[in-house]
């Protein structure tokens, strides 16, 4: 019978003697929405081996859209809360610009996280890691398609702040905090707000992970729109230069609106750009090439960087926005 499901195109092995329907996961084209239904399967059919368990940690961060740290940069689980992160996860890390770990093809192929009551059984599946930790409910959500509740997105952090790095901490509250654009997106409001994370943290006892988390909201700003442009944020602070505002709202001298850059010094007048892989794409150089006219012509000064500058730190981009700063008279 085993070896029936193995060849059948109907069922999914999602375990050791773990099974489940294909049809709808192989209804789904091959992209990041089928590996979504295919995480959500298995996390459904995994669950059901663990009553009143929650989907937690890196698990739950992919469900809940959450950026995760490239591959490697994990900190390791006994390191302490707010302790430096390890070789290959700080903000100049080589793995700042490797693939992440944190698409639901890859979280579904390995283990998957689940949170239960202290008093509870754990399991030895090697698909299954359960941590013993009791969640409030309040910070349990529902999602939809998915059987168990979820850690919500300010306990997740919380519990991934045991063993993640504090930049990549940041990278996280960066995209909760971020105010969502109406013309992209069907929502209008952010996950959370810096202020109510920060009170939340204060009615909390000692826990762990409470210090490293707190230390990433200080240092979490509004407006970040990919973990690229918070760990070059990050760089330019370590490397002691003004902090920048983050995709802020521009204007001509006429009062037209201009293209908001990814980063900006506005006493300078000095613009910032992190150009990814999308951005050389035709229409997006287009689009590019169109907004540098439009705030150059505005008397604004547009620096831009590239993937290849993070790596292996992020120095080279850093120098080049340090002189383009320079230019206009920044004192660094």
């Amino acid at each position: 019978m085993g070896q029936l499901k193995t060849d059948s195109p109907y069922f999914f092995r999602h375990s050791y003697g773990v099974w489940g329907p294909a049809t709808a996961v192989g209804a789904a084209p091959p992209s990041g929405h089928r590996a979504r239904l295919e995480l959500v399967a298995k996390a459904n059919a995994l669950a059901s081996l663990l009553p009143g368990s929650a989907v937690t940690h890196e698990t739950a961060a992919v469900l809940l859209g959450m950026p995760l740290p490239p591959r490697g940069a994990f900190a390791s689980p006994s390191a302490p809360a707010g302790a430096p992160a390890p070789a290959g996860s700080s903000v100049n890390a080589a793995a700042s610009v490797k693939a992440s770990a944190g698409s639901p093809h890859s979280v579904a192929s390995g283990t998957l996280h689940f949170a239960r009551s202290a008093a509870a059984n754990t399991s030895r599946r090697k698909e299954v890691k359960v941590w013993r930790t009791n969640v409030p409910a309040e910070d349990l959500v529902r999602l939809e398609g998915l059987d168990p509740p979820v850690t919500s997105i300010r306990r997740t952090l919380l519990l991934l702040a045991r063993t993640w790095s504090v930049p990549d901490l940041v990278c996280a509250v960066d995209w909760a905090v971020r105010i969502p654009r109406f013309t992209y997106e069907d929502r209008l409001e952010p996950y959370a707000r810096l202020p109510e994370l920060s009170a939340w943290l204060s009615s909390l006892g000692p826990v762990k992970g409470k210090r490293a988390l707190a230390e990433a909201v200080s240092l979490a700003r509004v407006g970040s729109d990919s973990p690229q442009e918070t760990r070059l944020r990050l760089a330019l602070a370590e490397a002691g230069l003004p902090e920048p505002v983050c995709n802020p709202t521009l204007l001509s001298a006429e009062g037209r609106p201009l293209p908001p850059p990814d980063l900006a010094f506005p006493e300078w007048r000095v613009a910032v750009e992190y150009q990814c892989a999308h951005h050389f794409g035709e229409s997006r150089s287009k689009a590019d090439i169109d907004k540098r006219a439009l705030l150059e012509d505005a008397g604004w000064l547009l620096v831009e960087v590239h993937a290849g500058m993070a790596w292996p730190t992020w120095s080279p981009a850093v120098e080049r926005i340090r002189r383009g700063l320079r230019s206009r008279g920044a004192p660094c």
